[in-house]
């Protein structure tokens, strides 16, 4: 719906105020406030000047009235219904009705005699009958003020320096929660509340890392819905939302990987039976890759470049499939965490196995997948690899961090080095000539793939490197936002801005390297 702010029965321009609580639209003439009260449900005062809620025009969309006065405006157009519930003042709609729809669908909240009208608006899938609404506009406020601090307070343990960005990135993920509901079994947090409002299996892992150490149910939850899908041979689906479920495309193993940085940060999230449930899952998961994607050399294959979540990356400008070191080095980090979970279980047979399958694959890593100068990805037909490529994808096995080959170390950090700018590591090195400030990941710089390098680096012993690093990209978010990329040379803000895989990164950096 599209809302307009009225005065003597016409709109007029505003200007607006952002508040976690609220949203607020001012004029000189009076405010209209607005709170989303429940996940589903929003309460909105107007103090001096009324308020329209006009519907775009779409086949089918309809108004009726109810007993009661309130008004049923059926959005059959975004599948959804929606309640408008006058609360003070009065409700004028003009909502005639066409051959097939209402053409035209508004509603004006006018104020009474004392300035004030309240309207509830109820979100809802089915029919149902209507709500009470007998909180108080600035009680619901209240309420929801209190939830956002209480989510956000365990983030703002950092230094002055990264205190307001850390409250934004607290904000992005918290609104960007939303709890069970049609094909989601469990919370969720979606990407974004713009237009990625999905979950895909590498974005969520990042995410419950964030969360981990702040609100580790949540995490749980997060880290498991994606399994709440796993196939019987233990694919993961792409993405999921409420609606949706695609198994189109996979994204890289970083589970494991993931996992135990979640227990590095809170050793008593994930014992006993969520020991159990994340063991088995992992293990099915880890037996998908080698058996489904294992390919004749034995190495893990993409087979598009969605399936590395690095979708357009030079490295893939070949064709496919692509053997990478990126997913042997997940893979192998995946084996290792599932061998732990089974030590810890007392499964010590499932534990060599594991342990003896992860060593193979590094072993395989080895030689097939590093030149002595660099990690590759190698079309599996014909070995070839993207000539002029000068991507930050061959630096990710850096992961690896205390299982990459000493000799190996420093040429892995030089070559990270290289692709450092003011902001942090760019996926492709800005002398490239395949560089593009805004190219997806041709160039900008991005959340995950600063964690990953970042987190390798510090377990390869390479400190100070890893904080400078961890410093430049949390300076880019208190400068930029909390965008799903950046540009690598100016910092600039890139695509989604307001991506809650950016918020977690930050929140993971300035939790390790700047708390207050």
């Amino acid at each position: 719906m599209r809302l307009s702010v009225l005065k003597d029965g016409e709109p007029v321009p505003c200007s607006y105020e952002t508040r976690p609580a609220e949203l607020r639209m001012i004029t000189g003439a009076g405010i209209v406030r607005i709170c989303i009260s429940e996940p589903d449900e929003m309460l909105i005062r107007m103090e001096g000047v009324g308020l329209r809620l006009e519907v775009q025009t779409g086949r089918f969309n309809c108004a009726i009235v109810e007993p009661a006065g309130s008004w049923i405006f059926n959005v059959y157009s975004a599948r959804r219904l929606y309640r408008i519930v006058p609360l003070r003042g009065r409700l004028e709609v003009d909502a005639a009705w066409g051959i097939e729809n209402c053409p035209r669908m508004h509603a004006d909240i006018l104020p009474g005699a004392d300035g004030i009208g309240e309207l509830a608006l109820e979100d809802f899938v089915s029919e149902c009958p209507a709500r009470s609404h007998g909180a108080k506009f600035e009680d619901a406020v209240a309420k929801v003020y209190a939830e956002f601090a209480a989510f956000a307070a365990p983030y703002m343990k950092v230094s002055a320096e990264f205190c307001e960005a850390a409250r934004l990135a607290a904000y992005i993920n918290w609104s960007a929660c939303v709890g069970a509901s049609g094909f989601l079994k469990r919370p969720a947090m979606f990407m974004s509340k713009n237009w990625m409002t999905h979950v895909w299996s590498w974005d969520h892992a990042f995410n419950a890392y964030g969360l981990s150490f702040a609100h580790p149910d949540l995490a749980w939850d997060t880290f498991m819905l994606l399994f709440d899908f796993q196939t019987e041979r233990g694919q993961l689906p792409d993405l999921i939302d409420d609606t949706t479920v695609c198994f189109g495309f996979v994204k890289p193993p970083v589970h494991g990987w993931i996992l135990q940085r979640m227990m590095q940060a809170n050793p008593e999230m994930i014992q006993g039976d969520r020991l159990e449930q994340v063991y088995e899952k992992l293990s099915l998961h880890s037996r998908w890759w080698l058996e489904m994607r294992g390919g004749a050399e034995g190495l893990p294959r993409y087979y598009h470049g969605n399936d590395s979540g690095w979708d357009n990356a030079t490295v893939f400008d070949i064709g496919f499939p692509i053997e990478s070191a990126d997913l042997a080095a997940f893979l192998y980090l995946q084996l290792k965490t599932v061998a732990a979970c089974a030590t810890r279980l007392g499964r010590t047979a499932e534990a060599a196995r594991w342990t003896t399958q992860a060593e193979a694959l590094m072993s395989r890593l080895l030689e097939r997948l590093w030149d002595g100068r660099k990690f590759l990805a190698r079309r599996a037909t014909d070995g070839s690899v993207a000539e002029r490529s000068d991507s930050l994808f061959g630096c990710l096995p850096v992961v690896l961090g205390e299982h990459l080959p000493e000799t190996l170390r420093p040429i892995v950090v030089a070559e990270v080095r290289r692709h450092l700018t003011q902001w942090g590591p760019a996926t492709e090195n800005p002398a490239s000539p395949l560089y593009q400030s805004d190219g997806y990941w041709r160039g900008p710089i991005w959340g995950p793939s600063t964690l990953i390098i970042v987190d390798g680096l510090a377990r390869l012993g390479e400190h100070d490197l890893a904080r400078d690093i961890a410093t430049r990209f949390c300076r880019l978010c208190a400068k930029s936002g909390f965008a799903e990329n950046y540009d690598a040379i100016t910092g600039e803000p890139l695509r989604d801005k307001a991506f809650t895989w950016t918020a977690s990164t930050f929140m993971v950096l300035a939790h390790h390297y700047h708390q207050s």
